[in-house]
């Protein structure tokens, strides 16, 4: 099985093989789909824990005015939910600007540059070009793109939903 095993499954269902991360259009779809199944569960534990926090008093009285389960998702959870969501995306964000070792690990930034991320840049320039000063220079604007982007997401996502 030289091709591995989702290829033999493919060939043996009469499709083509495919390359998978050797194509420069295949490989950040397949680097990506790895980076969210290493979050989902944490972002999932974050999920649960807000759902847990939100107080069953606003459902009970919710079913006492008789609010259908829609009204109640809408009205109750998704508003107390929102800090939550913010956090989970800025989070998240900051998670997949910083991705290093799973590219490294999976491609190394090829093929042809196609995956090759910020902060794989950053470390070709310090370790493999011993260019420390623009290393350090590429580090300083990756921290202005977070902090911008953080900032840009709190303002638009920000504290609109007040409770309690």
């Amino acid at each position: 099985m030289k091709n591995g095993v989702v290829n033999e499954l493919l060939l043996e269902a009469g499709l083509h093989a495919q390359s998978f991360l050797y194509s420069p259009s295949q490989a950040i779809f397949w680097i990506v789909a790895v980076m969210v199944w290493q979050n989902i569960g944490f972002q999932m534990l974050i999920f649960l824990a807000g759902l847990e926090n939100i107080p069953k008093m606003y459902y009970e009285a919710a079913a006492i005015d008789g609010a259908s389960a829609w009204s109640k998702f809408v009205h109750i959870t998704l508003p107390l939910l929102h800090p939550v969501i913010l956090f989970s995306v800025i989070i998240a964000s900051i998670s997949f600007l910083q991705s290093f070792a799973q590219v490294l690990n999976m491609t190394g930034g090829g093929p042809l540059d196609s995956t090759i991320s910020v902060v794989l840049h950053i470390y070709n320039l310090a370790f493999k070009s011993f260019d420390m000063g623009l290393a350090s220079a590429a580090t300083v604007v990756l921290f202005v793109i977070i902090l911008a982007l953080t900032l840009l997401q709190l303002k638009v996502l920000g504290n609109r939903f007040q409770h309690e």
